[in-house]
C-alpha cells in the first residue's frame, strides 16, 4: 500500500469519517427515522389501502397497528407489526462519510440524507408486509399479499434490505462527486510515480 496514492488516502479519510458518522446517525435515528416511517405507511396504503390504522415510534422501532384482526388468548386483537428502521437506514452514515472524505459541502450532505429517506421507507414498508406473510399467512389476502403480489412483496423486501441501503449511497456519491473522483482520485492516481523496485 502506498499512502501517497490519492485513492488510498481517500479510503483512509472515508474510514476515519465512518465511525463518527455512524455514532451521529445512531443518536439522531429516533428523529431521522420518523419521516421514513411516515412515508412507509403511505407505501403500505398504496399497496392496500386501510391495512394500517396508526404508526407508533418507541424503543427505536416503528410499530404499525393494523386493521387485521387476529385471535389471541384474550379474544380478538389487532395485528401489530414492528420494524427496526436502523436495518434500512445505515446508508446515511455511509453517504456522509463518503461525502465528507471527498470534501463535499454540508448542503449536499443534507440533501443526500433527505434523498435516502424514500429508500429507507421502502425497506420498512416491505419488511412490515412480509411479516404478514411470515407470521399471519391467513391474513395475507386482506393485506393484498396473494399470488404474484406476494412474490413481488418478497422480492421488494430483499431489494430493500440487501441492495438499496448500500448501493444507493455509493451511486449518489459517484454521481454527485464525479468531478472530485476524476480530478482528485483518477487523474492523480494515474500521474503518481510507480513504486520503486523491491530490490532498489
Amino acid at each position: 500500500m502506498r499512502l501517497r496514492d490519492p485513492i488510498w488516502r481517500f479510503a483512509l479519510r472515508a474510514l476515519a469519517w465512518l465511525a463518527p458518522c455512524f455514532v451521529l446517525w445512531y443518536l439522531a435515528a429516533p428523529w431521522y427515522d420518523r419521516p421514513a416511517g411516515w412515508l412507509a405507511r403511505i407505501l403500505i396504503d398504496l399497496w392496500r389501502d386501510g391495512v394500517v390504522d396508526s404508526v407508533e415510534y418507541q424503543a427505536r422501532l416503528v410499530t404499525f397497528v393494523t386493521s387485521l384482526e387476529v385471535q389471541s388468548q384474550g379474544g380478538i386483537g389487532r395485528l401489530v407489526l414492528e420494524v427496526n428502521p436502523l436495518l434500512y437506514g445505515f446508508g446515511a452514515p455511509l453517504l456522509m462519510a463518503l461525502l465528507l472524505a471527498s470534501r463535499a459541502r454540508w448542503t449536499k450532505i443534507a440533501l443526500g440524507l433527505v434523498v435516502l429517506i424514500p429508500f429507507q421507507a421502502w425497506g420498512i414498508a416491505f419488511d412490515a408486509l412480509t411479516q404478514v406473510l411470515r407470521d399471519a399467512p391467513g391474513l395475507a389476502p386482506r393485506a393484498g399479499l396473494t399470488g404474484l403480489r406476494a412474490e413481488v412483496a418478497a422480492l421488494a423486501y430483499q431489494l430493500g434490505s440487501l441492495i438499496l441501503p448500500t448501493l444507493v449511497p455509493v451511486v449518489l456519491w459517484v454521481v454527485w462527486q464525479r468531478p472530485f473522483i476524476e480530478a482528485e482520485l483518477l487523474s492523480r492516481a494515474a500521474a503518481s510515480p510507480p513504486p520503486p523496485p523491491s530490490g532498489a
